[in-house]
């Protein structure tokens, strides 16, 4: 048995990498790198790793991110992250992971965002981004439009996502900066229950607009943050009276 929330593995061991379909990849281990992100009580660590895969006799290397669960049942547990990754990309969430894939009992494997000078910036702790912040958003609306859409879709399957669930993805460094994001802590999602379900979209809309101004209050310029929070509260307000 592996240890909770603790890597165990050993460089160039063999193992599998179960899709949520159940198809297997053969995976060689890499090196254990240490831990960059922390999530919150009971929640694990991740930390980058570049694995390789094997497939056909043919032999790839893949820079990735592993997450050590501390829990393997319950809200917030490899079990129920797993679930709702399925749960996602059958509704058809656009902004989940391309790589989510679990190794052995407690651990998953997941695409890297924090490479080719980017940081990937969310509710949980991450060491990489302590000090980041950026000048301007140059993006914006695209971005909002992109998150509204896969609410709506989230929310149309029944889906509970929460404030913590998000992260920004953004250049280190950089005048006008380009935002994207992805749904990447999936712990705890799941679908709402019979009381929730009249008041899903706007609760998901206010979960986003929460983690969307604390990114904004800790990562961008002092000097626009009123104007960008301004303009997130217009627009998760506008999106609560469309609906």
């Amino acid at each position: 048995m592996e240890s909770l929330g603790v890597p165990r593995h050993k460089p160039k061991e063999e193992t599998e990498a179960r899709k949520y379909t159940g198809a297997d990849s053969e995976i060689l281990r890499g090196e254990k790198q240490a831990p960059f992100g922390i999530g919150g009580s009971g929640g694990g660590v991740v930390a980058q790793e570049k694995v390789t895969v094997v497939h056909n006799e043919k032999t790839r290397e893949v820079d990735l991110v592993t997450k050590y669960f501390k829990q393997l049942t319950g809200p917030d547990s490899l079990e129920s992250a797993m679930s709702a990754f399925k749960l996602l990309k059958e509704a058809g969430v656009k902004h989940i992971p391309v790589t989510y894939r679990q190794v052995g009992p407690t651990e998953i494997l997941m695409t890297d965002y924090n490479r080719d000078d980017k940081i990937a910036v969310g509710g949980n702790d991450n060491e990489k981004a302590k000090d980041l912040c950026i000048n301007s958003v140059s993006n914006l609306p695209e971005l909002l439009s992109s998150i509204n859409e896969d609410i709506q879709r989230a929310t149309d399957a029944g889906i509970n996502i929460y404030t913590d669930c998000y992260f920004l993805i953004i250049p280190k460094s950089g005048e006008e900066t380009r935002i994207d994001f992805v749904i990447g802590d999936l712990g705890g999602i799941g679908y709402a229950n019979q009381d929730e379900r009249s008041d899903l979209y706007s609760n998901n809309v206010k979960r986003v607009e929460y983690a969307l101004l604390s990114f904004i209050s800790l990562h961008v310029n002092k000097k626009l943050q009123k104007e960008y929070a301004q303009r997130i509260r217009e627009w998760a307000t506008s999106l609560e009276v469309e609906k």
